[in-house]
């Protein structure tokens, strides 16, 4: 079988990406393997192993994606299929790069998959934008296109169902592969509680800065708590469009000292090993690997229910979760887990069940298995 995807992540171009890795051992389970991604002028097309090989789109403007992709995508088709051979289109999301798949599909009658990293609410994610709006009624379209979609959590899987009126049977649940001998072997470097001595309570959030996870939730958490509790500590670790706004947010509530920004950090597993609670507020999220890679440090977690977090935390064993946006109640977890803090070995015993590599790769390749 031979693979045409669709994507957006433009770390594949990176020699020693985990990205690139990824989509390398991929590739071992087919015949040939063919990468169209998104992005502006400088890349170069290549061939990363004896049978995967990408291709920016090298687009004047995102404008352009989908006219450039649909492009190299017949080119590809046109150059490498035969009469006796079986192709898919796989695409990373149901949205543009989805589209492309669709058009692609109808032109050459090549069976599409549909991949789902994300939760799509309408509340959340359809009137955050003009672009989200016209999004989330594409997806709709195109699930309905599709001949099979691969989602990232049982909760997308269910909302495709209900929301969608998408076929169960064609929707296949496969989270996000967590690498936990990574996690479980990596050293501490960086040790949260020397960097910031003084503090009786350390919280820690990872993430990108923008508006969907809700950071300021969590600020104003803190600016309430520290009227009672004066030394903790909310550690953010990420950076994004939003960090100027956050910042002043701290600023203006008097939390310089109780709220401190690191900035993107190669080594968050050090910042998880050696924090009291991981912080986690989206009010939509795709899976949410952050949370399960904090669990398997040992962290709890106190998380809104959103993504994988809805699946795995269980209140008062290894977090706590609370509904989107519920400030109170967000309050009242982070106050519960000062007074009684939940002991790491206490979460290490109730971790969620994650598929080693090889059921991973299997998994995946049965999917695409049409």
């Amino acid at each position: 079988m031979k693979i045409l995807s669709i994507g957006l992540d433009k770390k594949i171009f990176e020699k020693d990406s985990w990205s690139r890795k990824r989509q390398i051992e991929y590739g071992k389970y087919f015949d040939e393997t063919h990468i169209i991604v998104f992005t502006k002028r400088g890349y170069l097309a290549e061939k990363i192993s004896d049978n995967v090989w990408v291709y920016p789109t090298n687009s004047l403007t995102k404008l352009f994606y989908i006219f450039d992709a649909y492009k190299i995508g017949k080119k590809i088709i046109k150059n490498f299929k035969s009469k006796n051979e079986n192709w898919l289109i796989t695409t990373q999301d149901p949205f543009e790069t989805g589209l492309v798949g669709y058009l692609l599909k109808r032109k050459f009658k090549i069976p599409l998959i549909l991949q789902l990293h994300t939760e799509i609410p309408f509340r959340y994610f359809a009137l955050e934008s003009f672009l989200n709006f016209f999004r989330w009624f594409l997806a709709k379209f195109l699930v309905k296109k599709a001949d099979r979609i691969r989602v990232v959590s049982e909760s997308i899987k269910l909302y495709l169902e209900e929301k969608f009126k998408c076929q169960e049977n064609k929707i296949f649940v496969l989270p996000i592969r967590v690498d936990l001998e990574k996690i479980k072997n990596r050293e501490v470097k960086v040790n949260v509680k020397e960097k910031f001595p003084n503090y009786k309570f350390y919280f820690l959030t990872a993430c990108r800065l923008v508006e969907v996870k809700n950071i300021p939730l969590q600020i104003k958490t803190i600016s309430e708590l520290v009227k009672k509790y004066p030394d903790i500590i909310l550690i953010i670790v990420g950076d994004g469009p939003e960090r100027k706004k956050l910042e002043k947010l701290v600023k203006k509530l008097n939390l310089l000292k109780n709220v401190k920004f690191e900035g993107w950090q190669e080594d968050v597993v050090s910042y998880m090993k050696t924090s009291d609670c991981f912080l986690f507020s989206s009010n939509y999220e795709g899976y949410g690997l952050a949370v399960i890679e904090a669990l398997f440090c040992g962290l709890p977690v106190i998380a809104t229910k959103v993504g994988v977090a809805k699946e795995v935390i269980k209140n008062g064993e290894n977090g706590y979760l609370v509904e989107v946006g519920d400030k109170e109640a967000f309050f009242k977890a982070c106050k519960k887990i000062i007074e009684n803090p939940i002991k790491r070995e206490k979460v290490l015993m109730n971790l969620p069940v994650v598929l080693e590599k090889e059921d991973y790769l299997n998994q995946y390749r049965q999917i695409l298995n049409l």
